[in-house]
């Protein structure tokens, strides 16, 4: 097949409504409850910023159908190079499922074009973690803040709370000698299980107002990107302790 058919069928209305549909089975299936989504600029561009949980994806799928029916907005999903690199096809899909590769360059592009950017900060070890540490959360890269200051896009940081006890994970083994920070999970169940899941976004940071020649300033942006982790640790435990019960 070649490239320019494979992308015309990834775009065709059916398969886009069939896309619509899945997640929306998906979110029922979880019981999903949204909140703050109020929060996420109706305009302009934007970070999305979550904890990454259950490797199956589910976090991303969810969060972007959420955006989709509140917002209507465009989006990008900031995704490992893998999706990339590996070969041409995967990329075709990767790009017409509205991924972007993680590179500093495409999204500093996508924000400057007005769009949102939904960036997992923990990477692969976030969603790839032992279950024996969910809702820990695992050091933050440091790209979105270096990210926002030069654009002056504020950071949207959401919390996921459920994807933890739909799938569960025994740890991770390191690719890294194939393919450049590859890591792949161990799961121990593939099909998610109904935990009820709750994605609430927080209300916006805005670096604005600071210089963007901070972005330069390697320990600012590496505290100021620690300050945000530990904000979202301490809003995720909260929500823990304030939670009834997981699947009923």
């Amino acid at each position: 097949m070649r490239d320019e058919d494979l992308i015309e069928i990834l775009h065709h209305p059916a398969l886009e409504l069939t896309r619509f549909y899945l997640a929306e089975i998906m979110a029922r299936y979880f019981r999903l409850k949204v909140r703050g989504a109020h929060l996420v600029p109706k305009s302009g561009p934007a970070i999305i910023l979550p904890n990454h949980s259950g490797f199956m994806g589910f976090d991303a799928m969810m969060i972007c159908h959420s955006l989709r029916k509140r917002s209507g907005r465009s989006y990008k999903v900031v995704a490992h190079r893998a999706y990339f690199d590996l070969f041409q096809t995967l990329r075709i899909i990767s790009q017409g499922l509205g991924f972007t590769e993680a590179k500093l360059a495409n999204v500093q592009q996508v924000l400057d074009h007005g769009e949102l950017v939904l960036l997992f900060p923990e990477g692969e070890s976030g969603n790839f973690k032992s279950s024996l540490d969910r809702y820990k959360l695992r050091p933050f890269h440091t790209g979105f803040v270096r990210t926002a200051l030069q654009t002056k896009a504020p950071i949207i940081p959401c919390i996921v709370i459920g994807a933890e006890e739909s799938n569960f994970n025994l740890g991770n083994i390191n690719l890294n000698k194939f393919i450049n920070h590859l890591v792949v999970p161990l799961p121990l169940n593939v099909f998610p299980l109904p935990a009820k899941w709750t994605i609430e976004f927080l209300p916006p940071i805005d670096l604005s107002g600071v210089s963007a020649e901070l972005a330069h300033d390697h320990e600012w942006v590496r505290h100021k990107a620690q300050e945000i982790q530990q904000m979202m640790q301490c809003e995720i435990d909260k929500r823990l302790r304030a939670r009834r019960s997981i699947y009923f």
